[in-house]
């Protein structure tokens, strides 16, 4: 019985009276102003290099990645199934034409696939870093052209948010 009267006197300490549990605001809330910040499509793109998907995510759009990356891992997985199927083919002494073609064909279709998804990641996250800043200094400068030059590290685009 003491342990059901020390849980409702916690609740009457705990627990608002009804009458100021939801007072509005005697003022509005205050605007937000967000900064987003310009990024570096050199660093993008050598992020993009080094990693799949890397540069993607450094410029915030991690999803415009996934297709050059799959790309880039579709040919990566021929050329080490081509390369496999035929040392195991060549190790065992067992090599016939049609099986060592179609481990060659599969290595040639994996690295075109391989090279042209790092070209397409690489300079996919350079063009789309690019028009996100050129994106950013217009929007910058319909605000009231608030310092957006190329140099500006930090972009001011005036949206206002509630907080509460």
């Amino acid at each position: 019985m003491k342990h059901v009267e020390l849980a409702f006197a916690l609740l009457v300490v705990v627990l608002p009276a009804p009458g100021r549990a939801q007072q509005a605001p005697d003022t509005a809330p205050a605007p937000v102003r967000i900064q987003f910040q310009k990024k570096s499509p050199v660093v993008a793109a050598l992020l993009e290099a080094a990693l799949p998907t890397a540069g993607y995510q450094y410029a915030g759009e991690g999803r415009r990645g996934t297709a050059p990356a799959v790309m880039t891992g579709v040919g990566a997985g021929l050329v080490v199934f081509g390369a496999v199927f035929t040392m195991t083919q060549i190790m065992s002494f067992d090599v016939s034409e049609s099986e060592f073609n179609l481990a060659s064909a599969a290595v040639s279709v994996g690295m075109g696939l391989y090279i042209v998804g790092r070209i397409w990641g690489v300079a996919g996250v350079y063009a789309a870093v690019s028009e996100t800043n050129r994106l950013l200094d217009q929007r910058g400068a319909q605000n009231g052209g608030s310092g957006v030059g190329r140099s500006a590290a930090r972009v001011q685009l005036g949206i206002s948010l509630p907080v509460e």
